[in-house]
């Protein structure tokens, strides 16, 4: 009999074995005093009452006998005849007993009556798990899931072992039957992620829910599983093919081939050598490599029954032809062809063939066509399609008087597989060519009414639109342009022709506005239309004149981007002083950039001021090169008159700021030389002393700071002044007179900036002149009084 504890979903076997020995041995333990007090009142009973439970207790063991032999309707025979006379807790393992014999017999509503009466009155029982397992298996059975599912959760909840493992599986297949996936996938990982013998099914079972939900990446991770883990060579070959098809999907195409690659041994069954060798083709199809899928096929024909290989190979064609590579869709078919196929697939092939060579606009197009019609005849469903080739051919060959009445057979008999739309185009084209200009605008005029959204829409209008004109109706060409006007892409050739039929066709017809419009559009949607770059480069002039910055800089970079040889220095120049009527530095210095690298005679033009602007508002940025540069070029410039003073004291005090000094030095000298009144100025003065000091002109920069120092007895001049003269000292390497200049310094003036910084070079000079005891004081009085300080770097 099956165990208490644990469930096996085959057929049993004879005997008992070792799980349900072991409980019911413990349950006869469980059972002992109660059948030892019960014999104790039995004998105080009278004697024909004595004999009923051994009697039944006979039959009982009988009928276990039979059932380990298997002979179930005589052991259910025993088990039914003893079962009113066994004690209370017998009746327990009877009535299980009972329900598996219904349960082998094949009568699985007695099965499910007696499992339910066991657990309605022994709810508690050892056996009671194991009932309920199997009456919700036999309901599952019976495709009652949703009755199924509270009983396989109690033995779920109430059972251990494999009864827990099996009723957790088939819980997780009936919440996949009654539509509650996510309950279903939860129970399923629970099994796969554990020891249950039906891990892998579980873990095939979700790999197979997760491609269906398009999870490529989770179907992927449980098919590897199985792959690496199972011991079933067809598990294992199944799930490493499958996990090969779930890495190409995934977008993980290396691993895919690393999956693929493995099921192409010799040990692998056929049939996941196949389903990987497919993986490779169709890894190949989707990454586009049609040469490679195509190569494949070539090289591995024993992979693949002549059949499958046909139905590829006409796949591979087709989904060639959609990407639009024609010329390997022709490779394809020609070699499914020479594979000899029979049935639909050659003439599908056939007919592949003929319409990869009339994309190619090969030479041989109309003969194989006609050897098409001549082999399959008028009824292959191709038929009405091949002819539909044979007219766009002859219609691209110029030959539109033979190609007419094959259009007009497709016009009139509609036929299944040939685009409506391009059957009337082709037909209006071939009126149109062939001079019969009311017949093509009225079939490209129905092309319109009858397919408002197709692809050949456009065509068909501007045609039509021409037709009409040939036919001197004027007003509607102009309607059928004003239909192009509104379907053409912007900035399309269709739309720039459009516009120009428009504004002509309303001259005509005296339509002053229209054809106003349709000339204003194409001046502003078409760049290269003539004239047009002198127009931006006017237009943008007087939008500069008129401060309309914004619109000036379109038409000025439209003018030169359109004409550079001619335009590109004018146009420039405007846009510099674009940015100078805007008082953007940035823009000034993109536009001034360009201007000097690549117009360098028109930059040369440019006027002192702007120079001057342009330095003085990148001196403010601090952007000390770029102002440096635009000064240096104001200084230069023949007008810089009014602004050369001035120019000389900003570059002096930027070359000071970027330590140039020599540079500082010739700038000020210029400046005092310009300036009289301002040269011996303290802040000029103070300038001049530092740059001279750093070009070790120090006779001269002492002269100047103590003329500063008579000029500023006190105040921050003064100590800025005493400052520099301690650096002065400092790069003379007069360390004791620094020391002393430093020192009284820090005494005289308080300041938070200059004191500490002077407090800190008095200590450096003391160290350096040797007097390590005054260093080390100033440090001292330099950390108590300004503890926050920090040296520059």
């Amino acid at each position: 009999m099956t165990s208490t504890g644990g469930i096996r979903m085959g057929k049993p076997r004879g005997n008992f074995g070792l799980g349900r020995l072991l409980g019911v041995c413990g349950f006869c333990l469980l059972l002992f005093g109660q059948n030892e007090s019960s014999r104790s009142v039995a004998a105080q009973q009278s004697p024909g009452e004595l004999e009923l439970i051994p009697q039944a207790e006979m039959q009982y063991e009988q009928a276990v006998d039979l059932y380990r032999e298997g002979r179930h309707s005589e052991a259910l025979r025993l088990f039914s005849e003893a079962l009113p006379s066994l004690a209370a807790t017998k009746k327990e393992e009877a009535l299980f007993d009972i329900g598996e014999c219904y349960r082998f017999l094949g009568r699985p509503a007695d099965a499910i009556s007696v499992y339910r009466m066991l657990t309605q009155n022994y709810p508690k029982s050892l056996f009671a798990p194991a009932a309920w397992f199997w009456e919700g298996k036999l309901l599952m059975e019976r495709e009652h899931y949703g009755e199924a599912i509270p009983l396989l959760q109690q033995a779920l909840d109430h059972g251990a072992g494999e009864t827990l493992e099996a009723a957790r599986y088939l819980l997780a297949l009936c919440d996949f039957h009654v539509g509650n996936e996510a309950a279903g996938s939860e129970q399923l990982r629970k099994v796969a992620s554990g020891a249950s013998p039906y891990r892998w099914e579980a873990a095939r079972l979700l790999a197979v829910y997760l491609e269906k939900k398009r999870d490529w990446a989770g179907a992927l991770s449980y098919w590897q599983t199985i792959a690496t883990q199972a011991k079933d060579p067809s598990v294992k070959w199944q799930a490493t093919a499958r996990a090969g098809w779930a890495a190409m999907r995934a977008g993980d195409t290396k691993r895919a081939e690393e999956f693929f690659g493995r099921c192409l041994g010799p040990d692998v069954p056929p049939q996941w050598q196949n389903l990987a060798s497919e993986g490779q083709f169709e890894e190949a199809l989707s990454q586009k490599r049609f040469e490679e899928a195509l190569a494949f096929l070539q090289s591995h024909p024993e992979r693949f029954s002549l059949e499958r290989r046909v139905a590829l190979l006409v796949q591979l064609g087709n989904v060639c032809l959609q990407a639009g590579e024609k010329g390997i869709a022709f490779q394809v078919f020609d070699f499914c062809l020479s594979q000899n196929p029979s049935g639909p697939a050659l003439a599908e092939a056939s007919y592949g063939r003929l319409v990869a060579l009339a994309g190619l606009n090969q030479k041989g197009v109309l003969d194989e066509a006609s050897a098409f019609l001549d082999r399959f005849g008028a009824s292959s469903p191709y038929a009405a399609r091949v002819r539909f080739i044979q007219a766009q051919a002859l219609s691209a060959r110029g030959r539109f008087a033979d190609a007419l009445p094959l259009w007009e057979e497709c016009v009139s008999q509609k036929p299944e597989g040939v685009p409506r739309s391009a059957a009337l185009l082709g037909l209006g084209r071939a009126y149109f060519e062939s001079g019969r200009w009311k017949e093509a605008a009225e079939t490209l005029e129905r092309l319109g009414t009858e397919s408002p959204k197709a692809a050949e829409l456009l065509p068909a209008r501007m045609t039509e639109g021409a037709a009409w004109d040939k036919a001197g109706d004027l007003a509607k060409a102009l309607a059928a342009w004003k239909e192009v006007l509104a379907l053409a892409p912007k900035g399309s050739k269709e739309r720039e022709a459009s516009l120009v039929q428009t504004a002509l066709l309303a001259r005509q017809l005296k339509q002053p506005n229209e054809m106003e419009q349709s000339f204003r559009a194409l001046v502003d949607e078409y760049p290269k239309a003539k004239l047009r770059p002198l127009g931006c480069l006017l237009l943008g002039q007087a939008e500069l004149g008129e401060k309309k910055y914004a619109e000036a800089q379109k038409d000025l970079l439209e003018a030169r981007e359109e004409e550079p040889i001619q335009f590109f220095g004018p146009a420039t120049s405007m846009l510099v002083w674009v940015a100078y009527g805007e008082k953007n530095p940035e823009k000034l210095e993109r536009f001034l950039g360009e201007l000097e690298e690549k117009a360098p005679e028109s930059a040369a033009q440019l006027p002192a001021a702007l120079y001057y602007w342009a330095g003085l508002s990148w001196a403010k940025e601090n952007r000390l090169i770029l102002a440096k540069n635009a000064l240096q070029k104001a200084s230069s410039r023949p007008d810089a008159g009014p602004y050369l003073a001035s120019t000389y004291w900003q570059l002096a005090e930027i070359e000071r700021k970027l330590h140039e000094w020599p540079g500082a030095v010739h700038c000020y000298r210029e400046f005092r030389k310009l300036d009289p009144n301002g040269a011996d100025n303290s802040p000029v003065l103070l300038g001049f002393a530092e740059a001279e000091t750093g070009a070790a002109e120090y006779a001269s920069a002492q002269k100047h700071l103590e003329q500063v120092l008579l000029q500023e007895p006190e105040g921050r001049r003064n100590a800025e002044a005493r400052m520099l003269l301690g650096n002065l000292y400092w790069a003379q390497k007069n360390y004791a007179e620094a020391a002393k200049t430093y020192s009284t310094l820090s005494l005289l003036y308080q300041d938070n900036e200059i004191t500490p910084r002077a407090m800190e070079k008095a200590a450096s000079s003391f160290a350096r002149s040797g007097d390590e005891e005054q260093a080390a004081n100033w440090r001292k009085l330099l950390r108590e009084k300004y503890p926050d300080f920090k040296p520059d770097a």
